[in-house]
């Protein structure tokens, strides 16, 4: 099963990026490979709450928050894909590590000829997350 990990220290609480990154209506302001993200449910975001997204060279994915860490789960033909959203603590700031596990035989293939463009595409995200995260903290926007 191909398992990927971006990882990037951020200089802003905890709490910022957390709200940057579960603030899924805004991600194709900073995520470089976010076309349309669209909740599916009305509840506040959390275990169970579903997610229509497309993104950019991508067949669109429905995703399931699946705990309360955020991690998110989709499935199609051939492919499942589960990934970890995390944010801890660090000196200075936060640190984010996204880590998808893709499943199926699809999947193997994906992860095993995709490897360098997924860990571009995981890496675009990251900094984008920072990005977005660090500039909130300096305007002070809530």
């Amino acid at each position: 099963m191909p398992e990927f990990t971006a990882v990037i220290d951020i200089a802003a609480p905890p709490a910022r990026v957390w709200q940057v990154w579960t603030d899924l209506a805004r991600w194709p302001e900073w995520m470089p490979t976010a076309e349309r993200v669209e909740r599916l449910d009305i509840a506040p975001l959390g275990v169970g709450s579903r997610i229509k997204i497309q993104r950019a060279g991508a067949q669109r994915a429905e995703w399931r928050i699946i705990c309360r860490r955020f991690t998110t789960s989709s499935k199609s033909n051939g492919l499942a894909v589960t990934a970890d959203h995390v944010v801890t603590t660090q000196a200075g700031g936060a640190r984010a590590q996204v880590t998808p596990r893709v499943e199926g035989w699809l999947g193997w293939l994906l992860g095993r000829f995709l490897k360098d463009f997924t860990e571009a595409m995981l890496a675009g995200e990251a900094a984008g997350l920072r990005a977005q995260s660090e500039r909130l903290e300096t305007i002070g926007e809530g």
